[in-house]
Order: structure tokens, then C-alpha cells, then sequence
């Protein structure tokens, strides 16, 4: 993982990350009877946050460890990559759920990637905050689509 540039991890992370946010436009008008003003706020909101995320998690690593800025980047990049993965399941909403598979494999990843490389407490500290910034973004994702005066103006 570490012999892929950044600028390759980071081109495959920007198309991965489309998934999940692309099929939820869809799947939030057509099943959700969400106006297309709701759907791209959600869909653009979930693809900044995931960056976000991202971003974070890669600086913390780099801070709690002897890996580097890009390394850690890399290793954040790597992280997400089963969590867009699983977002096709985005396509049908109430198999939405099972979305969360990525994030139980991307717990896997990142406890492989790092175990060697920090220590158990800090170990268990990353794998919280990763919890952590995951239910961040869903709840702003989410409150961003039921949010009942969001849609109101939004359908203005």
C-alpha cells in the first residue's frame, strides 16, 4: 500500500466516494420521495464529509505515530476504501443498513494497518475516533434529509 503514490489513492478515492452519494440522489427521490433539491444537498454533504473524515483521521495518525504525513493520508485513504465499497447497496434504501458492513471491514483495516505501529491504547483511541467521525457524518447526512425545515426551505 505504501509503494502507491497518494495522488493514485486519492484519484481512486474520489471515484469510490461517488458511489455512495450518486446512488442515494437516486434512491432518495425514486423510493424516498425526496425533492432533487434534498437529494444533491445530502449527496454533495456526504461526499465533503467523507473527505473530511478522511483528512482527520490521516492527521491523527500522523500525530499519535512515527508515520508520516503521507503515509498516514494513505493509510486513512485505505481505511474508507470497504465503506464506499459497500455504499452500493445505496441503491435500494432499505438495504441501506447493510452499508455498515464497510464500516465494520474498515475497522479490520485500519487495526492491520496500524497494530504494529502503535500501541494498544492508541490503537483503541484511532478506532474510537474512526466511530466517532462515522457517526458524525451520518448524523449531519441524515439530519440533512429528514430535517423538516431544511426541506421546507428547500422546496421553495
Amino acid at each position: 500500500m505504501y509503494k502507491l503514490s497518494l495522488k493514485t489513492l486519492f484519484l481512486i478515492a474520489l471515484v469510490l466516494a461517488l458511489i455512495g452519494p450518486t446512488l442515494s440522489f437516486f434512491s432518495l427521490q425514486s423510493q424516498g420521495n425526496y425533492s432533487e433539491k434534498v437529494a444533491i444537498t445530502y449527496a454533495i454533504s456526504t461526499y465533503i464529509l467523507d473527505f473530511l473524515h478522511l483528512f482527520i483521521l490521516g492527521l491523527v495518525i500522523n500525530k499519535i505515530s512515527n508515520i508520516n504525513s503521507t503515509n498516514s493520508l494513505k493509510i486513512a485513504i485505505f481505511t474508507y476504501y470497504p465503506m464506499w465499497i459497500f455504499d452500493f447497496v445505496d441503491i435500494y434504501q432499505p438495504l441501506r443498513p447493510l452499508s455498515n458492513v464497510g464500516l465494520l471491514i474498515s475497522f479490520i483495516v485500519l487495526y492491520k494497518l496500524l497494530k504494529s505501529d502503535l500501541g494498544r491504547n492508541k490503537l483503541i483511541i484511532l478506532l474510537m475516533l474512526h466511530l466517532v467521525l462515522y457517526g458524525l457524518n451520518a448524523l449531519i447526512a441524515e439530519s440533512i434529509a429528514t430535517n423538516p425545515v431544511l426541506k421546507k426551505i428547500m422546496e421553495v
